[in-house]
């Protein structure tokens, strides 16, 4: 988890300072590391987030 902040909180609907989801994503292509994500998810819209097992399923395919 982590604390919204002046920039995030309207992005994600929620206030200044309350606790959203947060994951490092690494992109691969070939097993090639291309990218790394912040990405930060409003509890309240996926409740159910913090309990994905994103080393057998990432947030992009299940």
């Amino acid at each position: 988890m982590a604390r919204s902040d002046a920039d995030m909180a309207p992005r994600l609907g929620v206030r200044l300072g309350s606790r959203v989801f947060h994951t490092l994503i690494l992109h691969l292509e070939n097993d090639v590391p291309i990218q790394l994500e912040r990405r930060f998810v409003n509890p309240r819209w996926v409740p159910y987030y913090s309990d994905t097992d994103f080393a057998r399923y990432t947030p992009n395919k299940g």
